[in-house]
């Protein structure tokens, strides 16, 4: 092996990787390594040929987890590989989904609905809810919310709506042994409205083919339980199976996990109980508490020496989650284990609880130990503090003092983003484009930085519109006579004005998405933006791409895309409370102290750790029960047993400890403005804690309090780990380019050619991948005849009575209406043109193929290529059999070309593709190709080795290029189709 897998392993992880066959239990406390041990799990299994990578599903519960989780196994394989399967629960079923959907009734194109698309469904048809007790007159959409949640619990449960009215009906039975309870019959009759409810919502689901998260979880289980094939299928090809933290999983994971592992059962199930505290999204501590139950000849692996905190910490933290015996994992059961975390790190570190007189003194102490260890000591990093909040509100008082003490911050709330500045300015030119008569959104639109007026100028203005009963809009109007403005000021409002006068004639047909990134780009506001500080335009572009994101789900559910429907939905969203999720990239952006929620530390760590307002009714919260719950009988027992909320908010405060690697710091205070005086939290009290001698209150104006000394902070760009052939070609055209579109990730308008691309590319897969199943199943006929040759599977054959093609041409234009791609098309005239050119050319090439076809081998192969500490992800087009190896196969839509006007840069893509094919795919590629499918004309060429070598040299002379980049300009040509122009101070006309 090039990489030693069992280095720097302590005993007890040597043994969780190693571990040979069947169902094994690793118990991973905090800091223990448990992500190390599983990805060297999965390269240890690849490596010692145990298992190929297609055989291995490794399943977490994050995006982000997944990702970390790959990126460990690349670095790890000397190699690249195909095909290995590391997701998250939900990506992982809906892929199954997709795939063999169809056995169950379901579509493979279904659309998936997140809480906003399930919210708006269920209003739109809210009249089709047999509600009473849950339609209250006065606003009868107001436990939309509350029941969509109870639904979600009951998936998540993996109870289906025939099991819910299977419940009730037993219920009703019951109450003939109850004659005459009024409370009996009436709670029947709530629960049958739910059940009719909840079962009204799936049929309201399937008629719109939307499943929703809980939805992916409970058909698989469906798919699993009802098509033994298929399950047989995936269990021959997942023969390893790996669950990262299993004390979050529910009901519905569990049984789908325990399915696929069967009979096999070589099932890698890594977790805590001690740090289970999801069970808001319906986690089951019981999951883990009966593993063993559930499988009683299992091993067990138990990870106790810490990497992360010194002794002290994890001592405190040890003997306060005592608290939770017996309803423990250590405690459980016949064979008692030790978790107690033992110290790897030197050093006692510090604990220290500071009391405070009032919530401001709090915060103050809080900002003032920060900066004073940071001035202390040099070497430290900003990235170095935490300061943890039991909920996102908490976190705004804190965040805005570290703003006024210029020290950087992170505020890693998880909602939010219509609040942000970007997303309020957007919507406001939104509402006046729609509405010119909406004053204050047009106030705003005045204050921003293209369009600013001079606050006097502003206020006449306004004074005006009260005096005369106009709006902001018709002031400007009668301004010109009435008011003595400088021209410049006249100047700004024509402006505004008539940039409003031209979005609102493009608001009339275009979609919300594209009007969106015109009004960004075509105002000026995108060029504002990027004049910003580095670390204010990273997140102005990120809320800026989240709210496009926005706009585009509302495309995807609307029957009219246009902004006055846009508008009134997110009306709605705002009635019913939303405020819109932010997704933060934590590795992005420079130095900063991080601000969250307790919730979103999980699994990180940091040297110093403050937990703030350590008090009653704070933290611990008081118990927040869902507002319908599921009944009592509904749900298995076995999976409640232990979940009480006091125990979950101590596992809570848990993990808060165990993230602080050198000092640990609980704060709070006597006032957080009440009348009452706020007790210490219980957590304290259980800790050995008592109030500290009040610290004084501060003197808001005193001038000689002396400010902290802020280093200057300097960006650090967040470099990926995997790159595509994409982003190592925009970095060789210019490694601005790259920042906007890779680093900044800034919204940019689509292009026709795309759409246009991307339906002949989808109509090409589904054309082919119809062509290989049914050969596939004229084959698997064929040879189950008597006297048939099961050599020949492994060459291409001639079927008897086969047609030329097995997809006729009918079956073609249909895949190609429904893959059919609408946007960004200049009018409708050039959108027929396309679809009618794209139609002939699907003719014309069926025609072709009639003559001489195909051997589809493989279609969207996948391929993870590796260079020393590089890794490049690709997919390839097409693979067909040719000669005695394969031809590769990429489309394009562009203008055709011949051999000899291709550049060496033209083919980079092609020559990857054949490295991978060589390399990782184990095939002979005897022919790359691209298809023009224009004019269906090929142009076709082979590397060769020297070829080989040198794209090996570019590619990782442009990865270092990139990891150490400060994004220069490289302006030329191509700067005239470049998408960043209109912002780029560098760009050459």
């Amino acid at each position: 092996m090039s990489v030693d897998l069992l280095k720097d392993l302590n005993l007890e992880q040597k043994k969780a990787v190693v571990h040979e066959h069947g169902p094994l239990l690793i118990v991973a406390g905090a800091g223990t390594g448990k992500t190390t041990v599983v990805t060297r799990r999965i390269a240890w299994l690849i490596e010692t040929k145990r298992a190929k990578p297609e055989n291995i599903l490794a399943l977490t519960f994050t995006d982000k987890a997944a990702a970390e989780m790959e990126e460990r196994v690349d670095l790890l394989l000397p190699y690249g590989y195909v095909d290995l399967q590391v997701s998250t629960f939900h990506s992982f079923c809906e892929h199954l989904l997709r795939q063999y959907g169809v056995e169950i009734g379901l579509s493979r194109d279904f659309k998936l609905a997140n809480e906003l698309d399930s919210w708006l469904l269920t209003r739109k048809h809210f009249d089709e809810f047999e509600l009473d007790h849950y339609r209250p007159l006065g606003n009868p959409t107001k436990y939309i919310k509350s029941i969509l949640t109870h639904f979600s619990r009951a998936k998540d449960s993996a109870i289906t709506p025939d099991q819910y009215l299977d419940f009730v009906e037993e219920q009703k039975l019951n109450l003939d042994s109850a004659q005459g309870d009024d409370n009996a019959t009436s709670e029947v009759k709530r629960l049958e409205e739910l059940a009719k409810a909840y079962q009204t919502y799936q049929q309201v689901l399937s008629e719109n083919d939307y499943l929703d998260f809980g939805d992916l979880l409970l058909y698989t289980l469906e798919l699993l339980k009802k098509r033994p094939k298929v399950l047989s299928e995936l269990q021959e090809q997942y023969t390893h199976i790996l669950v990262d933290e299993f004390q979050d999983t529910n009901a519905a994971q569990y049984e789908i996990v325990k399915l696929l592992a069967a009979p096999k059962n070589n099932l890698t199930v890594v977790g805590d109980d001690d740090q289970s505290i999801y069970q808001f999204r319906g986690a089951s501590l019981a999951n883990i508490l009966r593993f063993k139950t559930d499988y009683p000849d299992a091993s067990q692996v138990v990870l106790v020496d810490n990497y992360r905190s010194v002794q002290g910490i994890l001592d405190h933290a040890y003997e306060f989650i005592q608290q939770n015996n017996p309803n423990r994992l250590e405690v459980q059961g016949e064979s008692r284990i030790s978790k107690k975390l033992k110290a790897n790190c030197e050093g006692h570190g510090s604990i220290e609880h500071i009391h405070c007189a009032t919530l401001d003194d709090e915060i103050k102490t809080v900002w003032e130990k920060i900066a004073a260890i940071k001035q202390k000591d040099s070497d430290i990093s900003w990235n170095d503090f935490a300061i943890l909040v039991r909920s996102n509100n908490a976190g705004t008082a804190f965040a805005s003092a570290l703003d006024q003490q210029k020290i950087p911050f992170q505020f890693l709330a998880l909602s939010g983003l219509y609040r942000t500045k970007p997303v309020l300015d957007l919507i406001a030119f939104f509402r006046v484009i729609d509405n010119p008569n909406e004053s204050p959104s047009l106030y705003r639109l005045f204050t921003l930085p293209m369009y600013q007026i001079p606050a006097t100028d502003l206020a006449e203005l306004m004074h005006l519109a009260r005096r005369k009963g106009k709006s902001l809009s018709q002031a400007c109007q009668i301004g010109k006579s009435l008011l003595s403005f400088e021209q410049s000021t006249w100047a700004k409002i024509d402006l505004l004005m008539n940039h409003i006068a031209q979005f609102r004639d493009l608001a009339a047909h275009k979609r919300v998405s594209e009007l969106l990134l015109i009004v960004a780009k075509d105002s000026g506001y995108l060029e504002c933006v990027n004049q910003l500080d580095e670390q204010d335009k990273i997140d102005s572009f990120s809320h800026m791409q989240q709210l496009y994101e926005r706009a585009k789900s509302f495309e995807k559910r609307a029957d009219h895309p246009v902004l006055h429907h846009f508008l009134n939905e997110f009306q709605h969203e705002i009635d019913a409370g939303e405020e819109g999720s932010l997704h933060v990239d934590l590795d992005a952006g420079p130095e900063l102290v991080r601000i969250m929620t307790i919730h979103a530390a999980k699994g990180l760590e940091f040297k110093y750790v403050f937990v703030v307002n350590m008090v009653s009714q704070r933290f611990p919260t008081r118990e927040r029960k869902d507002a319908i719950p599921l009944p009592i009988g509904l749900v298995d027992e076995v999976f409640k047993e232990g979940q009480t909320h006091l125990e979950e908010e101590r596992r809570l405060f848990y993990v808060a400890m165990t993230r602080a690697k050198n000092e640990l710091y609980f704060t709070s205070a006597d006032d957080y403005g009440g009348a009452r005086t706020r007790k210490l939290s219980r957590f304290l009290d259980e800790l050995g804690y008592e109030k500290t001698e009040t610290k004084a209150i501060i003197q808001i104006f005193d001038e000689d309090q002396n400010e902290p000394v802020v280093p200057e902070v300097s960006v650090q760009y967040k470099i990926p780990k995997q790159f595509s052939f994409t982003q190592l070609a925009a970095f060789k055209t210019c490694p601005l380019q790259y920042k906007f579109a890779h680093v900044l990730k800034i919204p940019v308008m689509g292009k026709w050619t795309f759409s246009f691309g991307k339906s002949m590319h989808n109509t090409l897969h589904r054309f082919f991948e119809v062509w290989l199943e049914r050969t596939a199943l004229k084959q698997t006929t064929l040879f189950s005849q008597p006297g048939s040759d099961p050599v020949a599977k492994n060459g291409p054959i001639s079927l008897p009575g086969c047609d030329p093609v097995p997809v006729g041409l009918d079956e073609l234009l249909e895949m190609y209406v429904n893959a059919w791609q609408d946007d960004w098309y200049t009018d409708d005239k050039q959108r027929e043109e396309y679809r009618k050119q794209g139609e002939q050319s699907l003719r014309d090439y069926y025609k072709i193929i009639q003559d001489e076809q195909p051997k589809p081998f493989a279609l969207e192969k996948g391929f993870t290529l590796k260079f020393n500490d590089l890794i490049i992800k690709g997919r390839i087009d097409r693979i067909d059999t040719f000669e005695d190896g394969f031809e590769i196969i990429d489309y394009k839509t562009g203008k055709s070309k011949l051999d000899k006007d291709l550049k060496k840069t033209d083919k980079e893509q092609l020559f990857l593709y054949q490295l991978a094919a060589k390399e990782i795919l184990g095939l002979k590629p005897k022919k790359l190709t691209f298809h023009y499918l224009e004019n269906n004309s090929t142009v076709s060429f082979l590397a060769t080795d020297e070829e080989l070598s040198e794209l090996k040299a570019s590619v990782t002379k442009r990865v270092e290029g990139i990891r150490s980049s400060e994004f220069h300009p490289t302006p030329g040509f191509h700067c005239k189709f470049c998408d960043f122009k209109d912002i780029c101070e560098f760009a050459q006309s």
